[in-house]
């Protein structure tokens, strides 16, 4: 993760907020308790850089199992909580929270405190709303329910893979076709 460059692009391109992946393998070694601290300095000490870059916004960031040291939405909103949510705040991924722990809306009511963004696609395949295992119309109501007012962003591949129009196509869920 390059905080500081990434918080530069992010305000050259005009957003009030940069997304980051926390952590390195080479504390995978240390006890949970260290490494949250351990990620939680590191942050601080770049946060000046990243919201002087980007006008006193935040950063988001975001819970990965690649290997990163922050493995999962209780850790890094553990970070999150150390560190202010009026600086950081959680990423919410229903794809892979679905694929990872599962029980979307109760992860959600859990963590709402610190997301500051949510991201959807759906399961298995990672495609669209509507194409795969999960409930939107509940999800999304309990969204509105539980009071997020932030950006929605899609990270899904068209169902239609890369045949003519297949994007366009595919918003059919968010038009109620």
């Amino acid at each position: 993760m390059n905080p500081k460059a990434e918080a530069l692009l992010a305000a050259g391109l005009g957003s009030r907020a940069s997304l980051g992946w926390p952590g390195d393998k080479y504390e995978m070694g240390m006890e949970h308790a260290e490494r949250i601290e351990v990620v939680a300095e590191a942050l601080v000490s770049d946060l000046p850089v990243i919201t002087s870059s980007l006008n006193g916004a935040s950063e988001i960031i975001i819970p990965r199992k690649n290997g990163t040291v922050i493995a999962d939405p209780r850790d890094t909103a553990a970070v999150v909580e150390a560190i202010g949510r009026d600086r950081l705040g959680l990423q919410f991924d229903v794809y892979h929270v679905q694929t990872t722990e599962g029980d979307i809306t109760k992860r959600m009511e859990q963590y709402m405190p610190v997301i500051a963004h949510m991201q959807i696609a759906d399961v298995p395949a990672r495609n669209e709303p509507g194409t795969g295992e999960i409930g939107w119309s509940y999800v999304f109501r309990r969204m509105d329910e539980l009071g997020y007012q932030g950006w929605v962003g899609c990270e899904y591949r068209p169902a239609r893979g890369t045949q003519a129009h297949a994007t366009s196509e595919g918003l059919g869920w968010f038009r109620g076709d």
